[in-house]
């Protein structure tokens, strides 16, 4: 069996689905005061002061914190099902069914959020490893559960849940340099749908 190890924002996906998720399920008013409170946070990442690891915790906890968990998930799968699939990439698709067809096993890894992507997961039948929102007392918090799923943060998860020595072969799907640490635990690789040769 072989092992396929895709990112999803930007390699799956055309585009990020962390915003478009954020004004989704946010509600206007506090969209509206999220705005104000972030546009600081993101001056600081557009001149290169502050990580977009760091900066999706801030939005994370301005948006979520306190809200009622069993909304914000419903408000996932129907973004799952209705928002997600505009934005995704033919060439991507057939890459992932592919795999699938071959038996590979095939998982998503993403800094994105767990909220959304299990429901899309679940349809396609891949696995799933991601950033994930904590909940207490049916509320989300703010914050991650187990930390940003970037960098090598990827790596480490994938390594924490499976034995890569028992795969024949191991995929790794890419367009970032958050997905860099990812990609070397792949003997084939993929940067933008560009075969890396080192």
């Amino acid at each position: 069996m072989n092992l396929a190890l895709f990112d999803f924002d930007g390699t799956i996906t055309y585009d990020e689905m962390y915003t478009p998720f954020i004004k989704y399920t946010t509600p206007k008013i506090r969209l509206k005061l999220a705005r104000l409170i972030i546009t600081p946070f993101l001056l600081l990442n557009r001149f290169g002061f502050m990580s977009a690891p760091k900066l999706r915790y801030v939005v994370t906890f301005v948006t979520f914190f306190g809200r009622c968990y069993n909304k914000v998930n419903d408000d996932g799968a129907l973004f799952a099902k209705e928002v997600i699939p505009l934005y995704l990439r033919s060439n991507a698709m057939k890459k992932l069914e592919w795999h699938l067809s071959q038996g590979d096993e095939v998982v998503v890894v993403s800094a994105s959020l767990h909220i959304y992507l299990y429901h899309w997961c679940q349809h396609n039948d891949v696995k799933l490893i991601c950033s994930e929102l904590s909940v207490v007392n049916s509320r989300l918090t703010g914050l991650l559960k187990s930390g940003d799923c970037s960098n090598v943060a990827k790596s480490d998860k994938v390594k924490a849940q499976f034995n890569l020595s028992q795969y024949n072969k191991i995929y790794a799907y890419g367009d970032t340099d958050e997905d860099l640490d990812m990609l070397d635990l792949a003997c084939e690789k993929y940067m933008n749908w560009e075969k890396l040769t080192s």
